[in-house]
């Protein structure tokens, strides 16, 4: 019976040994906590986004450098995996859909095995006829908008994304209009 029992013990030591990562396994973190995703250009990410949202003029100037360009949100977009999260309740009201609480949030992982999180918590209104934002904010949990250092005649490009699509898109007369949106820095 000790036999067994010693048998088990060594079988479940070695198992729980092996279910530890290593530190080859280990996302390794850089000075305050940017990550290198192994990405062709070199650019390295923060691993969390920033807490508040920012109007495009204010993110410019806060970080000036350190906002990502529409290119490197693009190759984020070519190179990397892109995993859908989602917690919390839906219902749909009026043919929108809301969410009730809980977070949803795209890990997106590099070709070298590390990754970021984006959270999907803002809101964001564009008048379909002239492509300007008519109303945004920081909450909402079902789509995420964040700034690029892109702009050009009063027109900004962000990122967008939702469980279903991911892309980069335009949106016209936001240079200075107080359109608030997600800030998510790189090195």
């Amino acid at each position: 019976m000790k036999r067994i029992i010693l048998c088990c013990i060594l079988c479940f030591t070695v198992l729980y040994v092996q279910s530890q990562p290593t530190e080859s396994t280990k996302q390794k973190l850089g000075t305050k906590g940017y990550v290198d995703l192994g990405l062709p250009s070199g650019t390295i990410w923060k691993c969390c986004s920033e807490e508040n949202t920012y109007t495009f003029k204010e993110a410019v100037e806060s970080y000036k450098k350190n906002l990502p360009s529409a290119k490197q949100w693009q190759e984020l977009i070519d190179k990397c995996k892109w995993e859908w999260y989602d917690e919390g309740e839906y219902y749909e009201q009026d043919g929108e859909i809301y969410k009730l609480d809980g977070d949803s949030w795209y890990k997106v992982i590099g070709p070298n095995g590390n990754y970021i999180l984006l959270y999907a918590n803002g809101y964001l209104f564009v008048d379909e006829d002239s492509e300007t934002c008519v109303g945004c904010g920081g909450v909402g949990g079902v789509e995420g908008y964040y700034l690029s250092s892109d702009a050009k005649n009063k027109s900004i490009l962000y990122l967008s994304f939702n469980k279903d699509s991911i892309s980069i898109e335009e949106l016209k007369s936001c240079y200075d209009f107080r359109c608030e949106l997600n800030v998510h820095l790189v090195k």
